[in-house]
């Protein structure tokens, strides 16, 4: 009995799970399990973790955000997106059962931060199944380093005059250069173009910057910027103050005498000198064309506001020296342009090897900027799409400037061309609504999209391949149809076996039972009837025997 009791509580439990397995939809089929590893680092410096995504299944796509505290850690690289405070993981078909991510931060501040992962949207597997998620956070612990210096002195400052023909000149500074003093004077001549300075910090962990050198007639102030390791600033200003153009010209005045000879006349082609205009003109700042408009390269003007991430260097722009900015964690070089017609200016990005121009535009989202850039003519677009058919070319405003998008049917949501704060180039979907960037994965979509096809626009992928994949779709439901019909058929006929059985069982044991009864009746009758025979009877039944009777 128990154990007829037992296979059938068996099956019931086999049944259940089995149909629903697969007849429940939505069911979680496997475990995600998300962890971060924990690390220690000293302030200031780089730390990494690791983020791992794991299941007994192949892993078909993910969506998880970690969070961390952006006040001690700053984020550097490894996430497929993200900064200030959250990184985001993303793949939409991994096809094995772990991935794994190494991302690097550097240490801002002492203390500990928290690492932890959630969900954005639901895992699945390759069968589209969405699993279970399990995550376990770590933690970075960033200790205080040994105190930061706090020299902000410099330790020598040389300085020269750069004139108009390019020839250089040692300047004396007034006091003489001493750590102590931060105030000097200089007096320059009127053909002095710029100066030059070689500033060395006495901290080989400050640092220095320089601004102003570009010499105009009268005052001229240059400032040299020196920021100590603990962040102390001291500034060393040189007031310079450079002769006016010499108004009196003796060639006026000579003149007049050719006019005593008649044939002079030939004299006025002094008047064509205005070729040694052209020696000035080296000094002159280059002016170009843009579009229809002309601009003029000029020294970056102190109101400017400097971007983050650059710093100000001397460079030689066709033959003349002017101020520009060079990034210090990209390969970009920013001039000055002043605009003609208007009179306002900006930087915009060059180019030498091209000699071109492109308007510097900016984003700075979750601490972190992104430098937008022109689509490159031969930039290898999703699913192979053109521009003018699958993908618009359309013009956007970002931070009050006009930059160059695609477009491919999705509401405020576009394509830009940009480089990130890492120096890294791609494209990158801009959502023109929340103003947020997420960098494209070409990996994740373009060579998956055989097995999961990914549509962006309504003509990224083919009628037939969407046939084939609604012909997918079909069939599997076909097959979980017929899977759930065997087995309600298979789980009928168990219930028939079951009945089949217990019924057999019954009648095996009411049998047994009329046996017994009718047993102990004929004993009973049996006892009845039998009487002891004497011994008379006993002799004449022998006698019988022996007759054949």
């Amino acid at each position: 009995m128990k154990n007829q009791r037992g296979r059938k509580t068996v099956w019931k439990i086999f049944l259940i799970c089995f149909f629903t397995l697969l007849i429940q939809k939505g069911v979680y089929a496997a475990d995600f399990n998300a962890t971060v590893s924990s690390a220690t680092a000293e302030q200031g410096k780089t730390v990494t973790i690791t983020v791992t995504f794991s299941s007994n299944v192949n892993i078909g796509a993910y969506a998880m955000r970690l969070t961390y505290d952006a006040n001690i850690l700053e984020y550097s690289s490894g996430a497929d997106g993200g900064g200030g405070g959250t990184l985001q993981f993303y793949n939409d078909y991994v096809n094995s059962t772990s991935k794994s991510y190494t991302i690097t931060f550097q240490t801002k501040a002492a203390g500990t931060s928290a690492l932890s992962l959630d969900t954005i949207s639901v895992p699945c597997d390759t069968e589209a199944n969405d699993m279970t998620v399990k995550s376990s956070g770590g933690s970075v612990t960033v200790s205080a380093p040994v105190e930061a210096s706090s020299n902000n002195n410099l330790a020598a400052l040389n300085v020269a005059f750069v004139y108009s023909d390019g020839r250089t000149e040692s300047a004396a500074l007034s006091p003489a250069f001493s750590a102590d003093i931060t105030s000097y004077n200089l007096s320059a001549g009127e053909d002095v173009a710029r100066l030059s300075l070689d500033a060395t910090a006495a901290d080989g962990k400050a640092a220095v910057q320089v601004s102003g050198t570009r010499m105009d007639p009268g005052s001229n102030t240059t400032t040299i910027t020196v920021t100590a390791e603990n962040g102390a600033v001291k500034k060393y200003v040189i007031y310079t103050e450079k002769a006016q153009p010499s108004t009196t010209e003796a060639p006026t005045t000579a003149e007049p005498e050719p006019t005593t000879e008649p044939e002079p006349t030939t004299e006025p082609e002094p008047t064509t000198e205005p070729e040694p205009t052209t020696e000035p003109s080296n000094n002159t700042p280059a002016t170009i064309q843009i579009g229809d408009r002309n601009y003029t390269v000029v020294d970056i003007p102190e109101e400017a506001v400097l971007p983050e991430g650059y710093e100000v260097v001397q460079i030689d722009h066709k033959g003349i020296q002017i101020t520009a900015l060079q990034g210090l964690s990209t390969n970009l070089l920013l001039l000055y342009l002043m605009d003609g017609e208007s009179g306002t200016g900006d930087f915009y990005i060059y180019d030498k090897e091209k000699d071109s121009y492109t308007l510097f535009v900016s984003l700075t989202i979750r601490q972190h900027m992104y430098t937008v850039l022109d689509i490159p003519e031969d930039l290898t677009l999703p699913y192979g799409g053109k521009v003018g058919s699958e993908y618009k070319l359309e013009t956007l405003d970002i931070n009050g400037k006009s930059v160059k998008a695609l477009s491919y049917g999705v509401q405020d949501l576009y394509l830009v061309y940009a480089m990130n704060w890492n120096g890294e180039y791609g494209l990158y979907f801009y959502d023109l609504k929340e103003e947020s960037m997420l960098r494209y994965v070409y990996s994740a979509l373009e060579n998956k999209k055989d097995e999961v096809p990914v549509v962006l626009a309504d003509t990224s992928i083919s009628e037939n391949e969407r046939k084939e994949w609604e012909k997918r779709i079909d069939n599997r439901n076909i097959l979980i149809i017929i899977l759930a019909v065997l087995s309600v058929l298979f789980g009928g006929a168990l219930c028939v076996l079951s009945v089949r059985r217990k019924r057999r069982h019954t009648g095996r044991k009411r049998q047994s039972s009329n046996f017994d009864e009718e047993y102990d009746e004929y004993e009973e009758y049996d006892a009845e009837e039998e009487e002891p025979m004497d011994e008379e009877s006993l002799n004449q039944a022998l006698d019988d025997i022996l007759k054949g009777k």
